[in-house]
């Protein structure tokens, strides 16, 4: 993650509630998924694992656990939670706005690229994988149904916009990946997880998550909004009509390298 100035929420060591936000979004993916990615990694021979924008440090140190010989760089603008600390796990604190001190073909495994896409895709060795995991701009179904969410969503995405930010990025995780000509097999599963209270099942679960994450990060911390406003969205997100309309396309992408000269991409694309 890079200073605030280019990332839309706070960073996570200014605020023990992003923390807490991160460390549950790890959870509900872990719960959804029924592991913890969807990539087939366990076949791998793992030797050396890079994870860019490392939030709490979750990730990385179940990794730890999976692959007890892998040599583990996690990497965020944020310090870790040091309670997840493991013995083959190095946590770097670094700006990804910065060139990258790593040499290509460096890592059998590499998740989380987010914005520095391009910069990381040679970093994968032969034979590893890239994984990405991130969420689409939240969606609605009918603008009409909700008038203040598209208010609210309207500005904070030109703010984005001003400060470099993407928030489209990950419809164009296949392209860009299939573009650089370095990845024989992509796979991209989409699912959009509504803004409904949600229940006990793996996907109501991230539903509920994804509800309540945008209402403790872009809903709270944006400063172009007002109170009046903020209650507003809020009704339309407790409507249990309407709030079914609403939510988030969840990305979980990736991609493997296969053939040293390859030109060509097979391409695998689900969607749920």
């Amino acid at each position: 993650m890079s200073e605030n100035t280019a990332y839309p929420l706070p960073a996570a060591d200014r605020y023990a509630q992003e923390q807490d936000r991160l460390a549950r979004q790890f959870q509900a993916i872990q719960n959804f998924i029924g592991d913890f990615t969807f990539a087939p990694i366990n076949d791998l021979n793992v030797k050396a694992i890079l994870e860019l924008g490392s939030g709490t440090g979750a990730w990385a140190s179940e990794a730890a656990d999976r692959f007890p010989e892998a040599d583990i760089i996690a990497v965020d603008i944020v310090e870790p939670d040091s309670k997840l600390a493991k013995p083959n796990v190095r946590f770097q604190k670094f700006d990804l706005r910065q060139p990258l001190p790593w040499e290509p073909e460096s890592f059998d495994v590499v998740p989380n690229g987010e914005d520095v896409l391009l910069r990381i895709l040679p970093l994968v060795r032969m034979h590893g994988i890239l994984i990405l995991e991130d969420t689409l701009a939240p969606v609605y179904r009918d603008p009409k149904l909700v008038p203040a969410f598209v208010k609210f969503w309207d500005a904070f995405g030109k703010m984005a916009k001003d400060r470099g930010i993407n928030l489209e990025l990950p419809r164009s995780y296949h392209d860009i990946i299939s573009n650089s000509s370095l990845f024989d097999e992509i796979t991209v599963k989409v699912h959009f997880c509504t803004f409904s209270e949600g229940d006990d099942t793996p996907i109501g679960q991230i539903s509920a998550f994804s509800r309540e994450s945008f209402r403790q990060g872009p809903l709270r911390h944006y400063p172009g909004t007002t109170p009046e406003l903020i209650k507003q969205v809020e009704e339309e997100m407790d409507n249990p009509i309407i709030n079914k309309t609403m939510g988030y396309d969840w990305y979980f992408v990736w991609a493997r390298r296969v053939r040293k000269d390859s030109k060509e991409s097979v391409e695998v694309t689900t969607t749920a």
